[in-house]
């Protein structure tokens, strides 16, 4: 019976050890604000899912998302107001998107999305459904609307490698931000070359 108790108590302490292991992987690939995954884990698992598309000759698209003024949210209202924006904006995108997305906060206000198996004509709709979410939503507290700026890339159109594909999509939002802000752009070749 000691034998048994003994191997019970064992057992029971790697069960809960690998629960913290657990624990901590998900806190490591976390952002503490928003709760959606953090730029860490989208640098993995964006290589994977390159690979993935690369291997099965399927299309993979990127958006890199900017809350358009911010700085200003956080100057008018507060940065309490100003985390509460982003992680509202973060449960808009969690909520609006496929389970197979990837949806990151990627630094500051900006954020980060891999989406899987779909074209960039198709990203371009996701984006804009988005976009125009963002912008009719009401934000407690902020009495004007907040809105995004969003650039796509596709792959392998836009880059066959994990940075030159966010150079792409990185590209096309500040394109999209000199457009005027609040509207979403696709990184064709040419305008990815000359922002460059």
């Amino acid at each position: 019976m000691q034998a048994l108790e003994s191997v019970a108590d064992i057992v029971s302490t790697a069960i809960q050890n690998a629960r913290y292991v657990e624990t901590v992987k998900q806190l490591a690939y976390r952002d503490g604000l928003t709760g959606i995954f953090n730029r860490r884990y989208f640098d993995i698992h964006m290589q994977d899912e390159m690979e993935k598309a690369a291997r099965y000759a399927g299309p993979l698209s990127v958006l890199m998302i900017d809350i358009d003024h911010f700085k200003q949210v956080n100057d008018d209202f507060g940065h309490l107001l100003g985390d509460e924006v982003l992680r509202q904006v973060g449960s808009i995108f969690t909520l609006q998107l496929r389970k197979a997305d990837i949806i990151c906060r990627y630094g500051g206000e900006e954020f980060a999305i891999v989406v899987p198996a779909t074209k960039g004509e198709s990203a371009m709709g996701v984006a804009e459904k988005l976009r125009r979410i963002i912008e009719t939503f009401h934000f407690s507290g902020v009495p004007r609307p907040v809105t995004v700026s969003i650039g796509v890339a596709e792959f392998p159109e836009h880059g066959t490698t994990r940075d030159a594909l966010v150079r792409a999509a990185d590209a096309a939002l500040y394109l999209a931000k000199q457009r005027g802000r609040n509207r979403v752009q696709s990184a064709s070749m040419k305008e990815f070359v000359q922002g460059s």
